[in-house]
């Protein structure tokens, strides 16, 4: 197995969707489950942490009435009641078992990849960070997203 080294001062870890209506909705979290994930999570934190290593979390949310939430695919029923993630909201809210420290910037997207509808390069840049490590809800939603966008910025994930 290839050894990888990842210097301190230029490393940055992302957690992503890690919230109450994403994560403790009740909708199913495989393979792991909710439990597994937000512990493999926090693990993570804990380390960079401990390293001083940078920490960003990203978050998505809606407005209140739904005009921003993603369209139901074509032939499926559209969700009883309002959506979910609004702005400001318990259910939009990181998981309390990864809270934020003061020092560590929340940053709100509204699509998938928080390159594209947020202000992350900006701390990026600001954190002198060129190296990622990617964790959150979805891997092949955010995760896979971010990846993908990182890699077309020149990032190392």
């Amino acid at each position: 197995m290839t050894e990888v080294k990842l210097d301190r001062h230029n490393t940055g870890l992302l957690i992503q969707d890690m919230q109450n209506d994403i994560v403790k909705s009740g909708r199913p979290v495989v393979p792991l489950g909710e439990i597994a994930l937000i512990d493999n999570c926090k693990k993570l934190l804990i380390q960079a942490r401990r390293l001083d290593i940078p920490i960003l979390y990203v978050q998505v949310t809606r407005r209140a009435d739904g005009r921003d939430a993603p369209r139901p695919a074509l032939g499926t029923e559209i969700p009883i009641g309002g959506p979910p993630l609004i702005e400001g909201t318990h259910g939009a809210e990181i998981v309390s078992e990864l809270t934020p420290l003061s020092t560590e910037p929340i940053i709100t997207k509204h699509t998938t990849s928080p390159f594209n509808t947020s202000d992350i390069e900006v701390y990026l840049r600001r954190f002198g960070i060129t190296t990622l490590i990617l964790s959150g809800y979805s891997t092949t939603g955010v995760v896979e997203g971010s990846l993908r966008d990182a890699r077309e910025k020149t990032m190392t994930v």
